[in-house]
């Protein structure tokens, strides 16, 4: 199937030329939108468009003179594949995009990771999650960059809640554009760079103001990427208007991934072999990547590199080709910590809760999570409450109901695809019996 795209994806291509003197080309003659054009097009015609499925498009017509009203189609509806010349009377509605299917085109849902999330959400019953907010899609399915998140779990001292929720900003313009650059790379069958490889971005996925590159230092906007001045030398940073901005560039990740490659690099000179060596990984902002690798282990650790410890006092951490290995992130061990460094002023029930989440050995989160009063399935990468795409399975159950728990469609998951260590210790922390697990 082809994807045709959406009118407002058409209007946005839409360009008024302001010409004063027209001339013929090829025996055409260029059409200008003069400033005295809608005075002259007369009264717009009128329209209630009042109707539930029915949208105002502002400015719409030539040169922008007059409104339009648009049916928006439902999901599985026809909509216009092919648009010459005259604006269409309908077109998909939100979180649909119009799929060619033969001579015609049907609205169909957008698959994306922006508008999947929102669906979880929209499915989840209990909405126990971190960030109790809906994910914003755009036009297009995907992520809208800035999001003032109601409930956001921010670290602060400041006293006016409304501050901690909205205060945090970012455009995300560092760490996008450093996934979009490795996009580009794959797309162009060429390797994908490392993030200790890239400019420096802040947690918050900003840019750091003060960049350095070899010998070189200058400054940049944060949330733009576009640079102030001309770089200097690095003795003369003092000049830089970003100066104060400077953060610890070579931070203890950075440092003990150089000191790696500089021993890499050593031996290989000498003519050794390295074969398996795993350098560390160091995020966007210098601080340590949540999972980390050595010898046959991977395992969660905090910003600092310290490793995390389970419910039990035990690491978090897997063998490299153990099932839970392939989709570790350690989300909830990083969420725990999150949560931990909260003031009480500033918790509610829903983070009270969630602090109780278990996480899995392999740092992500049990994929059953229990309520005073119930259990029910979540995502285990972020912890969302989910159901199941059978009607027909059960996603939550009463907690004192051992025999319900098991029936969940994220239990009978999670059996068939662990060891009998997983079992037992899921079922130590569902206060389930072990002599009953079939």
């Amino acid at each position: 199937m082809e994807y045709v795209p959406n009118l407002t994806i058409i209007l946005s291509m839409w360009i008024i030329l302001l010409v004063h003197k027209p001339e013929s080309i090829n025996g055409q003659m260029p059409f200008a939108c003069s400033p005295a054009y809608c005075a002259a097009y007369g009264k717009c015609p009128e329209f209630s468009c009042k109707a539930k499925n029915e949208i105002v498009l502002k400015n719409v017509t030539q040169c922008g003179c007059c409104h339009r009203c648009v049916t928006e189609k439902e999901e599985g509806e026809e909509c216009p594949v092919e648009i010459t010349g005259n604006l269409p009377a309908n077109q998909c509605g939100p979180h649909l995009r119009c799929v060619r299917s033969g001579r015609y085109g049907i609205c169909a849902k957008m698959d994306t990771d922006c508008e999947r999330e929102r669906q979880r959400y929209e499915q989840s019953s209990t909405q126990l999650i971190i960030n109790n907010a809906k994910p914003e899609c755009d036009q297009f399915g995907e992520y809208v960059p800035r999001r003032c998140k109601n409930g956001t779990i921010k670290i602060t001292d400041i006293e006016d809640e409304d501050e901690i929720v909205c205060r945090r900003r970012p455009s995300l313009i560092c760490s996008r554009q450093f996934k979009l650059l490795n996009v580009k790379l794959m797309e162009a069958q060429s390797k994908p760079i490392d993030e200790i490889n890239f400019m420096r971005c802040k947690s918050n996925g900003n840019y750091e103001p003060y960049q350095i590159h070899l010998h070189h230092a200058y400054c940049i906007h944060e949330k733009n990427g576009t640079m102030w001045d001309r770089p200097v030398v690095r003795s003369g940073t003092k000049d830089l208007p970003c100066f104060e901005d400077r953060y610890q560039f070579k931070t203890d990740c950075v440092n003990r991934y150089n000191q790696a490659l500089a021993n890499i690099t050593k031996h290989e000179k000498e003519d050794y072999l390295v074969v398996g060596f795993d350098l560390p990984r160091c995020d966007l902002d210098g601080s340590y990547q949540p999972v980390q690798c050595q010898n046959d282990k991977c395992f969660c650790v905090s910003r600092d590199g310290k490793p995390y410890r389970g419910a039990k006092n035990e690491r978090l951490e897997v063998d490299r080709y153990d099932p839970l290995a392939a989709d570790q992130q350690c989300t909830c061990a990083r969420h725990m910590e999150t949560i931990r460094a909260i003031k009480s002023k500033y918790r509610n029930k829903i983070t009270e809760l969630f602090g109780r989440y278990q996480c899995d050995r392999n740092g992500n989160y049990l994929p059953i999570q229990c309520s005073d009063s119930a259990c029910y399935c979540v995502d285990q990468l972020t912890g969302y409450s989910i159901q199941s795409s059978n009607v027909n399975d059960f996603s939550s159950a009463l907690k004192t109901e051992t025999e319900s728990i098991k029936q969940l469609f994220c239990y009978k998951e999670y059996i068939a695809k662990t060891s009998i260590a997983d079992h037992v210790r899921l079922n130590e922390l569902l206060r389930i019996p072990n002599e009953k697990i079939e």
